[in-house]
């Protein structure tokens, strides 16, 4: 066997089934338009800090690492995180709110770290009052959305402190 079928059996095997297991965003058809396609497929916008974080679902799993050998590691299934809202765009929410989101592998949930802000492109709430995000809702940290985003959210939201 040469080297390009073992190259080509390699992807086969390893590469391409990798495909299954991540998350595909609907793209917009229109360029510059994903600000426009969030906004319409968002019950609630807002800018929000993040001030806890809690991890639930605990499961234990056995795992390898090259250096450290074969050991357990505790993964969370599950991730509340409470917010304070700085502005409204769109919705009505209060000055408070909180997301429940599966951060399991491959459920294109979005984690969120304590102390930082955030443009949250949310639905919901469910019925305990938990808002949900993910990683094709558009929800991103505030500093890493580009001007013309918030500028389409200027523009179009009512913009509530």
């Amino acid at each position: 066997m040469n080297i390009k079928h073992i190259l080509t059996s390699i992807m086969f095997v390893f590469i391409l089934p990798l495909r299954g297991f991540s998350c595909d965003c609907p793209i917009p058809v229109e360029p510059g338009s994903m600000a426009k396609t969030n906004w319409g497929l968002a019950s609630v916008v807002v800018t929000a800090s993040v001030s806890q974080v809690t991890d639930i679902d605990r499961r234990e799993s056995e795992v390898y690492e090259i250096g450290k050998g074969k050991y357990v590691k505790t993964f969370y299934d599950t991730q509340i995180t409470d917010f304070q809202t700085i502005r409204v765009w769109k919705g009505i929410v209060g000055k408070k709110l909180k997301t429940k989101i599966n951060i399991r592998c491959c459920n294109c949930g979005f984690t969120f770290t304590e102390k930082d802000e955030y443009i949250l492109y949310l639905s919901g709430p469910d019925k305990e009052g938990y808002y949900k995000a993910n990683s094709c809702s558009g929800t991103k940290l505030l500093q890493s959305a580009a001007e013309e985003e918030i500028e389409y959210l200027n523009n179009n939201g009512h913009t509530r402190p």
